[in-house]
């Protein structure tokens, strides 16, 4: 009984330390986002400040072109907060938001053909005088018939 206790004693405690994280993270994130002119703020997903260096996760490559030449502005601007009044170096990493595109395209199911495309790659076939090309497309043609 003594050591669930004491589990749960100590998995209580590293939750209420992530929660802060988590909250010191967010604050972070929001202070950083209103020093920014508008057109950065959506790309920004993130933000960390360890060893006073600030990690500004952002998700568009242009975006963090961009920002560059303005982080020795931001930099003064953050060090008007009492979080940051020791902040060095702001440095950026780019992480790509995953695309939906990419998603839907890996759960498509394989394209159907019907009898009429067979047909007509066989006919383009015999109309080409690469005998390459006229392979592949006879192949291509079997493969549909499938």
């Amino acid at each position: 009984m003594r050591k669930k206790t004491i589990r749960a004693t100590r998995d209580k405690k590293i939750l209420t330390e992530l929660n802060a994280q988590y909250n010191r993270n967010k604050e972070l994130l929001k202070k950083v986002t209103n020093s920014l002119p508008d057109e950065f703020k959506l790309t920004i997903s993130q933000c960390t400040y360890y060893q006073n260096t600030l990690t500004i996760i952002i998700s568009s490559q242009l975006i963090a072109s961009k920002l560059r030449y303005s982080l020795p502005q931001l930099k003064k601007q953050l060090q008007l907060f009492d979080i940051f009044c020791s902040l060095r170096k702001i440095r950026l990493q780019i992480s790509p938001a995953i695309s939906v595109h990419k998603q839907e395209t890996k759960n498509m199911s394989k394209p159907v053909y019907s009898d009429k495309t067979a047909e007509l790659l066989l006919f383009l076939s015999e109309t080409i005088d690469n005998p390459e090309l006229q392979l592949s497309l006879k192949k291509l043609a079997q493969h549909v018939k499938k």
